[in-house]
């Protein structure tokens, strides 16, 4: 039974969660008709409390050992507070979030995995500031797929969204895909190494002899950015974003023959090697 959250804690909770400016608006409004909804349902139970005494009282009891359940009230507040935790809970989840109005217009730049996740919300945010973005993917149709959606749901500028082919398990595509970028600008402001692999079911090499999430997470990423670099400092202020993880914390080494060995390789450990290599 959720009857014991006082009036008065609730309101402040309300009153707290409604000048939040860090709370989205429409999650704002439906605290605030939840919370008016509370208030009708609360002068409702005293009127009927005052009209009916002793009666009202008993039927209210009799209500509740027939339904084996809380009043409305009760439950109402309680979904209210659990809405709300829930939600403080999700805004930790996501960590800092980039709030500043800072435009890219003109500024070139490529993003590695961003057919879909971060990658995909990446490019969104460079392209509506402005910037004109290469995205890099193994499967050129889920990338297409990907600027599709970004236009039709987000007004994204699909002539500043070029779809390219690379795999960092290959080593010559990514030259090929470097090759094939410098042919078409002459500038890099902004690298983001997004793309990674985790959790594989089972030890595999590349073609170049690497285990796959050592050199999908690390190796070809290392490679493209030094390949890239004379783009790079041809920029005022060019930036390279490497995607990393915390779970850098539990690698054990970055040793090469450990990293590409099978004896050593675990599902977990091999990626927070590589992060920690990031």
């Amino acid at each position: 039974m959720v009857k014991d959250l006082s009036e008065k804690a609730l309101k402040e909770l309300i009153d707290e969660a409604l000048l939040d400016n860090s709370i989205p608006t429409y999650a704002r409004t439906l605290i605030q008709i939840l919370a008016q909804q509370q208030e009708i349902l609360r002068k409702e139970h005293q009127v009927l409390k005052r009209v009916l005494g002793p009666k009202y009282e008993r039927a209210l009891r009799k209500d509740m050992e027939e339904d084996g359940d809380s009043d409305l009230l009760s439950w109402t507040a309680f979904f209210m507070l659990l809405f709300f935790v829930l939600y403080v809970i999700r805004q930790w989840i996501k960590g800092a979030r980039f709030t500043e109005k800072v435009k890219v217009n003109g500024k070139v730049a490529i993003v590695t995995g961003a057919n879909c996740g971060i990658g995909k919300q990446i490019v969104r945010e460079l392209v509506l500031r402005g910037a004109k973005v290469y995205i890099m993917c193994r499967n050129v149709e889920l990338g297409k797929e990907a600027v599709r959606d970004l236009f039709s749901r987000y007004g994204c500028d699909s002539t500043r969204m070029i779809v390219k082919y690379g795999d960092l398990n290959d080593f010559d595509s990514i030259r090929r895909f470097v090759n094939e970028f410098n042919r078409e600008e002459e500038v890099l402001d902004i690298l983001i190494n997004n793309a990674g692999v985790m959790f594989r079911p089972k030890f595999e090499l590349t073609k170049d002899n690497h285990e796959v999430t050592w050199q999908s997470n690390h190796l070809g990423h290392f490679l493209l950015t030094e390949l890239l670099l004379p783009k790079l400092r041809k920029s005022q202020g060019a930036r390279i974003v490497i995607h990393s993880s915390k779970l850098h914390l539990n690698a054990d080494t970055i040793d090469p023959d450990v990293v590409d060995s099978k004896k050593h390789w675990g599902r977990i450990s091999s990626y927070n090697r590589s992060k920690l290599a990031n």
